[in-house]
C-alpha cells in the first residue's frame, strides 16, 4: 500500500506509469469515478515508486480527485489512484 501527503494506505491502490509525450502541464483526473477516489503523482524517472511527489488531492471533483503537473519531455510519472478508506 502506498501513500501521499493527503492521504491513502488503507484502501486497495492501482499504480500506472505514464510518460509525458511533451514538456508542459498535464491534469490527470478521476471524474466520473463511481468511488470516494484519492490520487497522488510521483516522479519516476529512477524507476522507484518512491520518488519526490509531484502532487496528491483527495476531492477535487466532488469526491473525484483532480491534479496538475508540470513536466518534462519523456518524464515518467507513477500514477496512483487509492480511495478514500
Amino acid at each position: 500500500e502506498e501513500s501521499g501527503t493527503c492521504g491513502g494506505g488503507s484502501a486497495p491502490d492501482e499504480r500506472l506509469v505514464w510518460v509525458a509525450p511533451s514538456a508542459g502541464s498535464f491534469t490527470f483526473s478521476l471524474a466520473g469515478s463511481s468511488y470516494d477516489t484519492l490520487m497522488y503523482v510521483r516522479d519516476a524517472n529512477d524507476g522507484s515508486c518512491d520518488g519526490t511527489q509531484l502532487g496528491c488531492n483527495d476531492d477535487s471533483v466532488g469526491v473525484a480527485s483532480a491534479i496538475s503537473a508540470t513536466v518534462t519531455a519523456g518524464q515518467q510519472i507513477l500514477i496512483v489512484v487509492d480511495g478514500f478508506s
